[in-house]
């Protein structure tokens, strides 16, 4: 057991109440969020003067703070917005941020470059080539996606020097680390943008061909039960864990006091044994810990997660879930004991008032720290004299201040007379000496300009004739139906349904018909992906292939093998134009534009070498959870099933067994048909057809009508119903 890792214990702040009663309850550091770019909008985040207020706080009593800036930013935000909003708060001393996007990444080395950078778990870090990229970017440390198993986490603390935070505690996305477009493309609420609405706690009907696979009482078939570690704590702390993070910012402060009490609790009595052997043998968690915990918040019953389970019914609610919050007498407590006042500074203070000399302050804590402050001259009693009692009385009213004054030493000589204010105005002026010289240590001068972003800007671009045709294909019906179109000339083959030479085969058959061939890879880059693709190299070396990465461990990866050249899919998203210049400078020599940015925002983006899916059922979710398992057993059968939802839409589910992941696509395809005069005034490399469920006919007939459109300028409406998706309304 390694007794020089420190375990943090990382609480959530969805308000500044639920703070305090987190650091009071013995956390080591809190993540919030603030007015903007949060994962949780609808969570009470402070405002600057508040959020300053907590930063000092929490740093007075020694903790950390982490401020979430961890959805996805448009330009304007980043180049215009981001600066302005961080420059305080980095002034201030925070700690650190905890980012998803790539051009937010490298917006914050380049402005803030002494601000430690944490990588979102919706970066969905899942092995060590991720968490190496990522440090090489710069970040200090990574959140691990919440489906990765014990065994992944050892084998990212064992391969790289990086801080390692895992979720230990609270709900749980159904897609992988909350990267999802349900919500989104749905309801117009971006998940991406702090404000998803929860499809995933919706009921459902799943089919097979027709045939009803669950009864109306296990329709909640997306709804997970809440994760509670507490039990298998020694082996999260033996994997190489050193900060436990509990989710919560929509909770209340009672649940943040009560998670962070008894982790706490626990994560000593694991420090207390000599070596993780004896804590096997020995660490034990008393049952009323347990109901405790449970009854702080609970939904329909929790597990362990992921870490000892790569997917299980076991894990799903099915049943409506049950929200609902018990042991009123313990949450009762916990109010009592950290809810009603923050945790306050102690500290000594002297006050020495002698007659015609200024009044003197001086405050000092038990680390040796100490202020000195100075007032008004003391006068002398005309009539009544200020007694030590009345001048105690006032001094000790440290009122709203983070500070409490443990024993107050007055020296005085003869009778004087001080006004109740001007006693108050020394002790006001003695705690503000006494708080900057405590904090001063945390402060921070800018010592850089904004980089100038706004150069880069471009308007007024050409439209561009002959864009390039791109296919991605998952089916060899589909892969024949394109290959011999002579005006598709590009090919994309997704590994995710071929074996390593049946991929090789398809491969060959496309360079006879003479297309440029790029290799989707998995949307989930784990141990059967590492595997698929160990053996995949050898058989494609030689051939002019381009690789199609969907996260960053697929980079990461990559660079390891010593390509350096690929192409991101929409999964990586380039939000902005810094994220496309991040990616561009790791290597992607083409990017896919994301499926949330509208017409307007796609045509201020200006960023060479882009596609956009102009085609093709959008994958709403990727998800670790199989549908085909929750609702039946595991027969490592790839199938399609059917999602039906309360408006009687239907969206497939297709389960990927290569690599062992589901993805739920929309009920309708994205069509660009009838708009593509529009498309076309984006200044792309390439269009992409994205086909998914269509069988061969079905995938001929759809590309005829595209190339019609985007090849021969025929502007063609689609007449089977379908989705604009969000190129006309965007997302907020």
């Amino acid at each position: 057991m390694d007794r020089t890792v420190q375990t943090e214990i990382l609480s959530p702040a969805g308000s500044i109440q639920a703070l305090y009663a987190g650091i009071r309850a013995g956390a080591d550091a809190v993540y919030i969020g603030g007015g903007k770019f949060g994962a949780r909008a609808y969570a009470e985040n402070p405002e600057e003067a508040l959020l300053l207020e907590a930063i000092d706080y929490v740093h007075l009593h020694e903790k950390k703070i982490y401020l979430t800036v961890n959805t996805l930013l448009k330009n304007p935000e980043v180049e215009e917005q981001l600066y302005d909003y961080l420059a305080k708060y980095y002034e201030y001393g925070l700690d650190a941020v905890i980012v998803q996007d790539f051009g937010v990444f490298r917006f914050i080395r380049e402005n803030f470059p002494k601000l430690d950078i944490h990588a979102s778990t919706q970066l969905m870090i899942t092995g060590p080539e991720g968490a190496a990229l990522l440090k090489e970017m710069g970040a200090t440390r990574i959140v691990t996606a919440r489906e990765i198993s014990l065994k992944e986490i050892k084998e990212i603390h064992e391969n790289v020097d990086i801080e390692i935070e895992s979720f230990v505690h609270g709900a749980m996305c159904y897609s992988y680390s909350g990267q999802c477009l349900f919500s989104s493309i749905l309801g117009g609420r971006s998940g991406n943008r702090g404000k998803c609405a929860g499809p995933c706690r919706q009921p459902y009907a799943v089919y097979e061909n027709g045939r009803r696979r669950n009864d109306e009482d296990s329709r909640y078939v997306l709804s997970l039960r809440d994760m509670n570690t507490l039990a298998i704590l020694p082996h999260i702390l033996h994997a190489g864990v050193c900060s436990l993070k509990i989710e919560g910012r929509m909770k209340s402060p009672e649940y943040a006091a009560g998670t962070v009490e008894l982790y706490r609790k626990y994560v000593e009595q694991y420090h207390s044994f000599s070596c993780y052997e004896e804590a096997l043998q020995r660490f034990n968690v008393r049952k009323e810990d347990l109901e405790k915990l449970a009854g702080l918040y609970s939904r329909s019953g929790s597990g362990t997660g992921y870490y000892t389970m790569h997917n299980s019914k076991s894990m799903v609610s099915v049943q409506k879930p049950a929200y609902h919050t018990d042991c009123e007498q313990y949450v009762s407590e916990l109010t009592e004991k950290y809810c009603n006042i923050p945790k306050k500074y102690d500290c000594n203070v002297k006050v020495e008032l002698y007659c015609g000399k200024p009044g003197k302050i001086i405050i000092s804590d038990r680390l040796g720290n100490s202020a000195t402050a100075t007032g008004d001259t003391v006068s002398g009693a005309k009539n009544r004299p200020m007694g030590i009692g009345d001048i105690r009385k006032q001094i000790s009213k440290t009122g709203n201040t983070f500070f409490r004054f443990t024993d107050i030493e007055i020296e005085t000589e003869g009778n004087i007379f001080i006004p109740v204010r001007q006693l108050n105005e020394l002790r006001r002026n003695g705690i503000e000496t006494f708080r900057r010289i405590l904090l001063k240590k945390y402060r921070r001068t800018l010592q850089k300009e904004i980089k100038d972003q706004t150069a880069e800007k471009k308007s007024g671009l050409p439209t561009v004739a002959g864009t390039d045709i791109n296919c991605q294909i998952v089916s060899e019906e589909q892969l024949l139906a394109v290959t011999g179109n002579p005006q598709v000339t590009e090919v994309t083959i997704s590994c995710d349904f071929f074996q390593p030479l049946e991929l090789s085969a398809h491969i060959d058959t496309l360079i006879k018909a003479n297309k440029k061939i790029i290799v989707a890879m998995p949307f989930v880059f784990r141990e059967k992906a590492l595997r698929y693709f160990d053996t995949v190299l050898p058989l494609l070396q030689g051939k002019q292939i381009i690789f199609m990465v969907r996260n960053a461990d697929e980079i990461g990866y990559l660079r390891r093998k010593g390509i350096y050249r690929f192409y991101t899919d929409y999964s990586v998203y380039a939000f902005n134009r810094s994220a496309a210049e991040t990616l561009s400078e790791l290597g992607a020599g083409r990017i896919t534009l994301p499926y949330e940015l509208n017409y307007k925002e796609l045509r201020n983006y200006s960023v060479p070498n882009a596609e956009l899916i102009v085609y093709g059922r959008i994958p709403l979710m990727i998800s670790a959870n199989c549908l085909n398992r929750t609702t039946g057993s595991c027969d490592g059968k790839e199938k399609t099933l059917i999602l039906r939802d309360r408006l009687e839409k239907d969206f497939p589910v297709v389960n990927v067994c290569n690599y062992c992941y589901n993805i739920i696509y929309n009920n309708l395809p994205l069509s660009l048909l009838g708009v593509s005069q529009k498309v076309k005034q984006l200044n792309l490399q390439s269009v992409r057809l994205s086909f998914t469920t269509e069988n061969g006919r079905e995938t001929g007939e759809i590309l005829e009508q595209y190339c019609s459109a985007f090849r021969n300028d025929n502007e063609i409406m689609e007449e089977k119903p379908y989705t604009r998706g969000h190129f006309n309304r965007g997302v907020e």
